[in-house]
C-alpha cells in the first residue's frame, strides 16, 4: 500500500482512495498514479514514465502520458476533496512528472 496526503493506493486490490472515497481509474492510470507515487517528490521524465507504465518496449510518443496525465487529474479532481487532490500531481515543465504536496 503506497499513501500519500490524501491518497491511497492499494497494489493488491488494484484500488485507489482519495480522502476515503473509491476512485476508479483505468489499469494504465493506476500504473502511472503507482510509478509518480513510488517516485515522490522526485521529478520524472516522460521516457521514464513510459518505460516503467507501458514498458520498456512501448512505442509512443512522449505525449501519450500527458493524455493519460490529464485523464488521471480529471478523475481525481472529481472525486471528494480531489481539487486539492489534483495538485500532487504536478508538471516539470521541459521535463515531466513529479508527485508532491502542493505549495502555497
Amino acid at each position: 500500500v503506497l499513501s500519500a496526503g490524501p491518497f491511497v493506493l492499494d497494489r493488491d486490490r488494484f484500488e485507489t482512495r482519495i480522502d476515503g472515497e473509491s476512485v476508479p481509474l483505468t489499469a494504465t492510470e493506476f500504473r502511472l498514479l503507482r510509478v509518480l507515487m513510488a517516485a515522490r517528490g522526485r521529478v520524472l521524465d516522460r521516457s521514464q514514465i513510459i518505460d516503467k507504465v507501458l514498458g520498456a518496449g512501448a512505442v509512443v510518443t512522449d505525449r501519450t502520458i500527458d493524455v493519460h496525465i490529464t485523464a488521471l487529474r480529471k478523475k481525481v479532481s472529481q472525486s471528494t476533496g480531489g481539487g486539492d487532490a489534483a495538485g500532487w500531481i504536478q508538471t516539470v515543465r521541459g521535463v515531466g512528472y513529479a508527485f508532491r504536496q502542493p505549495t502555497g
